[in-house]
């Protein structure tokens, strides 16, 4: 089941799908790998449990920070058209395209 829910990257823009082969994959790979089993936890027991705790016991990671990815990307691409205008600017100013 865990492979035919794979197909569903061909559905993600290109954008998402670089972020889930380069991001997610590995973070989910590696925490699969170094995780303790969860489907034998008493899920009813750990509700009141600190998600940290829990975590920690697990030997779960905090999955990336996509809200700093994105703030990244945001910058870099305001900086990239800040320098395509100027650069028309220049152009048009001086007459050269």
């Amino acid at each position: 089941m865990t492979a035919l829910s794979l197909v569903a990257v061909v559905r993600l823009k290109a954008a998402e799908r670089k972020r889930f082969f380069e991001t997610y994959l590995p973070w989910a790979v590696s925490n699969g790998l170094k995780a303790e089993e969860v489907i034998n936890v008493y899920w009813e027991e750990e509700l009141e449990t600190d998600v940290e705790a829990l975590r920690s016991r697990l030997g779960i990671e905090i999955p990336p920070d996509l809200r700093e990815i994105r703030k990244t990307l945001r910058d870099r691409n305001k900086a990239e058209k800040a320098a395509r205008d100027a650069k028309e600017r220049l152009g048009a100013a001086t007459g050269v395209r």
